[in-house]
């Protein structure tokens, strides 16, 4: 169905018969040559693969964040023959991976590999796809390779803070203590744990490492915040100054906590630091007390 001609011999044949005098004729002949479909296509490369070093020659990596469309790469190949039999024809075949083959896509005529959906670092962070190249001849001839293509992290998930308050401090006679609230004796010593926070992100690297910091109004030298190591922090009592519940029952902390990532990603949660009443005043009689008394319903005179 496909073949064409390939290539043309031209030649001039004579005839002559054998009688006195000879007589002759001649003709022009032209040779037609039919290719045939012989040559399997053939890949640039011998292997497609992404890479993040500067001086890798083939590949290309690609962003989580990239839209839907975008070129990833081009994929090329060539046949030896001509005509359809050169005519070639890209498929984006079975996947290694799941889920992979509805991710990208591949032009059948150009091979430009695209982002057909989505991508999420996090959820895959390598794609290995299976790409064939055919002919269009009679009968097809085909060359399959392997495209290998890391998904990049962006910053694109914020820190995830959890506060864990103490036992004592989930609930007071029985009762549940509202949301984010804790609470702490006016007598805890310094270095005392109040609750505990852990801190998570779902991004790699330094998009992933995170720092956080302690804030609110008039809470230095009463609260600091403690790392106890990766993504567990405790807030504790500094005792830089003294808790007393008679002079103020609750503090507003701020916990803020950002990625390495450029820019950073920000989260912050607030909490409220109950201060509980210890028994820590004896009673005392108010100034210069007025004493009245009674005598037995006797009316004065």
């Amino acid at each position: 169905m496909c073949s064409v001609l390939c290539g043309v011999e031209m030649m001039t044949v004579t005839v002559s018969d054998r009688g006195s005098p000879s007589l002759s004729s001649s003709a022009d002949v032209n040779i037609t040559v039919i290719d045939v479909n012989d040559h399997r296509p053939q890949f640039v490369e011998t292997s497609y693969e992404a890479s993040v070093r500067e001086d890798a020659a083939v590949g290309q990596t690609v962003r989580e964040d990239a839209v839907v469309g975008q070129t990833v790469l081009t994929l090329r190949a060539v046949d030896a023959d001509e005509g359809l039999n050169a005519q070639l024809e890209y498929l984006l075949i079975d996947d290694v991976l799941p889920r992979s083959p509805s991710h990208f896509n591949v032009d059948r005529s150009t091979g430009a590999l695209t982002v057909a959906e989505p991508l999420d670092f996090e959820e895959t962070s390598l794609f290995s796809l299976d790409v064939t190249v055919r002919d269009c001849g009679h009968y097809r001839l085909s060359q399959h390779i392997t495209v290998v293509v890391f998904v990049l992290d962006t910053n694109d998930h914020k820190p995830t803070i959890k506060l864990h308050p103490q036992l004592s401090s989930s609930s007071v006679g029985g009762l549940e203590t509202p949301l984010n609230e804790v609470e702490v004796s006016e007598h805890a010593r310094p270095g005392s744990s109040i609750a505990h926070l852990s801190v998570h992100d779902r991004d790699s690297a330094d998009n992933g490492r995170v720092s956080c910091f302690l804030g609110g109004f008039d809470v230095g030298g009463l609260f600091a915040l403690r790392r106890f190591h990766h993504g567990q922090y405790g807030l504790v009592v500094s005792g830089g100054r003294r808790l007393d519940h008679e002079r103020r029952r609750r503090y507003d902390v701020v916990v803020t906590c950002a990625d390495h990532g450029q820019p950073p990603a920000v989260s912050a949660l607030a909490v409220s630091v109950v201060v509980t009443d210890e028994n820590d005043h004896d009673p005392e009689f108010p100034v210069n007390p007025v004493v009245t008394s009674s005598d037995g319903g006797s009316s004065p005179s």
